[in-house]
């Protein structure tokens, strides 16, 4: 039995990064807890979550309201053991706009 692989998003208040598996929704903020070099993925409908590698699509909202609902393909990938959990640390988020690769939290832990 294949193992099962997590990625670490922001919770609903966005003060904690939580080991989620298929995420509809992932916030991850960028370096020091910034929204540059960030994403805010809503929606998000995975095509493959596999072992090694996760492809989907969703929309990115951006951090400013309303939500900027610009369409976004996903991939999480380069999996590492942590604490004895696979997950992936890495995401790639590509939009007409550019792309953004920003690094997944390898534990649980505050956002700030």
């Amino acid at each position: 039995m294949a193992a099962v692989t997590y990625m670490f998003c922001g919770n609903e208040k966005g003060d904690l990064y939580v080991r989620k598996h298929k995420p509809g929704e992932c916030v991850v903020f960028g370096r020091g807890g910034t929204s540059a070099g960030g994403v805010n993925l809503k929606r998000i409908k995975w095509s493959k979550y596999s072992g090694t590698e996760a492809r989907g699509t969703a929309l990115e909202c951006g951090f400013q309201l309303p939500c900027s609902k610009i369409p976004v393909t996903v991939r999480a990938y380069r999996v590492r053991v942590a604490h004895g959990k696979h997950l992936y640390t890495r995401l790639r988020a590509h939009t007409r706009y550019g792309t953004a690769v920003v690094r997944l939290a390898s534990y649980r832990h505050r956002t700030y």
